[in-house]
């Protein structure tokens, strides 16, 4: 196998992590993807999120309020701005994103090990 086909194979298997399935919850692409602007910038409120995203603010309130309600993001007061929520990772959120991490660096090791397997030639 080339390893073109190769690598259009381990972007389908990560394109298929778009639904994926963390202990108790199943995710879509865009909510990991907003458990990991959360996880990895301190201090983000929703309209930060949406800019980072690329998501309306109607969309991340839709989304937060989805993502609070399996119980992975909590809403806390700015402490700053008494007005302003900032978005927080619970302990279950934290373990999604391990999770989800885990699942993508196995497929990439899964597909690395197979390209290493495959020779210029093939």
């Amino acid at each position: 196998m080339e390893r073109e086909q190769l690598f259009c194979n381990m972007m389908e298997s990560l394109l298929d992590m778009s639904r994926y399935i963390s202990r108790d919850h199943k995710l879509y692409a865009t909510e990991v993807q907003a458990l990991n602007v959360i996880e990895t910038r301190e201090s983000t409120n929703m309209p930060q999120l949406a800019s980072l995203t690329r998501r309306t603010k109607g969309a991340i309130s839709q989304m937060v309020a989805k993502l609070e309600k399996k119980g992975l993001v909590q809403r806390v007061v700015s402490p700053t701005n008494k007005s302003e929520y900032l978005l927080v990772l619970t302990q279950d959120g934290v373990d999604a994103c391990l999770q989800h991490r885990a699942a993508k660096q196995k497929i990439f090791q899964m597909y690395l090990q197979k390209m290493d397997d495959v020779t210029d030639e093939d």
